[in-house]
């Protein structure tokens, strides 16, 4: 199996550093473009499944590379991808996130009525469990999701720490390009940009 893992393009909020969480966001300009630039790159890709989050800015940045390349499959939709939720921080700035975790562990802090980034991987690890499947095999499938949802999905796929995955670089629109045989990954290539250069 191949996978291709991207991130959404950038959103209004990104780029006012406010806290996101599984509010829909709206891709900025800059991150309208990201989006398109992004689908040019994979045009010529074979994708035979594509999975993304059902939040717009996610949805919309799959729907840019949807309409580039020929006999693109349906697109399915999952709450199961969204980012983290963040609770009562939603909409406030990430000065706010930092000063609340400060003093807390990264990955079992708990926003009032948000999730703990050990919440995340357990869906990241159903998600992972659910495409690790024998018609899968030989596919090319493409993700489309959040920063915090990607990085405990590389924690489970590649089998190492939500503290190590979260220290990998995962920008927006970013590629990352991970094979998978019989469970074991090769990762080809982590966030790559160069379709914004």
């Amino acid at each position: 199996m191949k996978l291709i893992i991207v991130r959404h393009g950038e959103t209004t909020d990104n780029a006012a550093k406010i806290l996101m969480g599984q509010s829909p966001g709206k891709l900025s300009e800059k991150g309208k473009m990201q989006a398109v630039k992004l689908g040019e790159r994979l045009a010529k890709e074979k994708i035979d499944y594509v999975f993304s989050s059902d939040l717009a800015r996610a949805a919309d940045t799959t729907k840019e590379i949807i309409k580039r390349g020929k006999n693109r499959p349906a697109v399915k939709y999952l709450k199961l991808l969204r980012e983290r939720h963040m609770g009562e921080l939603q909409g406030k700035p990430w000065e706010i996130f930092k000063e609340a975790i400060k003093e807390q562990p990264k990955t079992t802090f708990k926003p009032k009525g948000g999730e703990s980034m050990t919440e995340v991987h357990a869906r990241a690890l159903k998600f992972f469990r659910m495409i690790n499947a024998k018609k899968y095999e030989e596919k090319t499938i493409l993700v489309c999701s959040h920063h915090g949802f990607i990085s405990t999905l590389f924690a489970n796929i590649l089998n190492i720490s939500i503290e190590q995955a979260l220290a990998i670089k995962n920008d927006n629109t970013s590629v990352t390009v991970i094979e998978l045989n019989h469970g074991k990954a090769k990762q080809v290539k982590m966030n790559c940009t160069e379709h914004l250069d």
